[in-house]
């Protein structure tokens, strides 16, 4: 590649560092596009790609584009359809230095192909692992991940495969959290679940940078509240948490629950519970706590009511989301929800009994800074006597689905 690069005869040069400034701005499209200009476009356009999102089933067809874009710290296997365990080999003999890797759902690998990748001395700068919907992630798997990758900041284990014996266990995930230091974020999510709380607790007492933790305890569970209100005890710094299934400890020994933990999490600003028993009292405890919460999302949850859901609403909140959620409301209700100080409120999702025509204007008036609102499973009924039309209402986009009817 020439120092220098010449724009037209006696105009003046640029530097190859500056235009490779100025491509960094650029996106994989636009990449494409300008290396096809010059040689010397193509090999600065080279060098700037950090990703590499890999499409042909052909591993020969990535090895070249391993040794072409020397420069990449990432790449997605996401689309991948061919032989994964020769395309992370081929990985593992580059030169590389990469940050992450998102491997392809459905797949299978064997631990062999993630060892020879963690024996590359680059490879151990890996920070983000996405094994999301692997076929096979035994604890096997786990701990060549924690030995080989010690420097993991972000693991993705979510698994949905009914084998028992292809599932992680409490044994795994102790390693990943005895070896895992700097861990930021975690998600796992199997069923026929072997993890118990031991997991959930070895990863917030070993794992001091967490701050994102996302725990489904999918069919057998054994992942109780006891656990989640450790880890929000231990974890004082938790910034996110999602949680599915969750239930109260059935051998009644621990007084701990989520409720009284809840307090603890001074940090929190993103939760989401899936499946869940959700209590008035768990959502005034919320409230109490005046935690920074952003968004906050119940999903098929039941036992709560407005009056405690208008509690966890904030000037903080941004996003509120409560989707196919078995929630008691009425018309007083809704007018105290509304009450409350939601100005940065920007982002609504509901649906079922939560709105009617005449929620839908006050909505528009109480909400000033509201950018979207989506609604889904509901009956619009004339409860308003003339509201404005929904189109004046919200400028910025109304989103109705699956509306059952209409009279408004």
């Amino acid at each position: 590649m020439s120092k220098v690069l010449k724009l037209t005869t006696g105009a003046e040069t640029v530097s190859s560092d500056c235009w490779q400034l100025i491509f960094n701005h650029l996106n994989n499209d636009e990449l494409k596009a300008i290396s096809s200009v010059c040689k010397d476009f193509l090999a600065i356009s080279n060098l700037v790609k950090k990703t590499l999102k890999v499409l042909h089933p052909n591993v020969h067809v990535l090895t070249k584009h391993l040794n072409r874009f020397t420069e990449l710290n990432k790449i997605d296997l996401s689309k991948f359809h061919g032989d994964l365990d020769k395309a992370i080999r081929a990985i593992a003999r580059s030169e590389l230095s990469l940050e992450a890797i998102d491997f392809c759902p459905e797949a299978t690998f064997e631990a062999e192909s993630l060892r020879e990748l963690g024996s590359n001395p680059k490879m151990r700068n890996l920070k983000g692992l996405n094994c999301f919907l692997t076929k096979r992630l035994h604890d096997e798997d786990l701990a060549v991940i924690a030995n080989s990758f010690p420097n993991l900041e972000e693991l993705n284990v979510c698994r949905y495969d009914y084998d028992e014996k292809k599932n992680p266990s409490d044994y795994g995930v102790k390693i990943l959290a005895s070896k895992l230091r700097v861990l930021k974020k975690i998600l796992i999510s199997v069923k026929r679940n072997k993890l118990t709380d031991e997991s959930i607790v070895a990863l917030s007492l070993n794992c001091t940078f967490l701050k994102d933790v996302t725990i489904i305890s999918n069919g057998d569970a054994k992942v109780t509240e006891h656990g989640i209100g450790l880890l929000l005890r231990n974890r004082p710094n938790l910034e996110s948490l999602c949680i599915g299934k969750i239930e109260k400890d059935s051998t009644a020994s621990s007084t701990i629950t989520i409720e009284n933990s809840i307090s603890h999490a001074k940090s929190l600003t993103f939760l989401t519970c899936h499946v869940m028993d959700i209590s008035d009292e768990l959502l005034m405890e919320i409230g109490k706590a005046k935690l920074p919460l952003k968004n906050v999302e119940l999903l098929d949850c039941r036992n709560f009511t407005v009056s405690g859901l208008r509690m966890v609403v904030s000037k903080h909140l941004n996003k509120l989301s409560i989707k196919g959620s078995d929630c008691e409301a009425d018309y007083g209700d809704i007018k105290l929800l509304l009450q409350r100080d939601v100005a940065n409120l920007t982002h609504i999702e509901i649906s079922h009994s939560l709105v009617t025509s005449l929620n839908l204007y006050l909505l528009s008036t109480k909400f000033p800074s509201l950018e979207k609102l989506k609604i889904s499973n509901v009956i619009l009924d004339d409860e308003a006597s003339s509201p404005p039309s929904r189109k004046s209402l919200f400028p910025k986009g109304l989103i109705l689905l699956k509306n059952k009817g209409t009279n408004s």
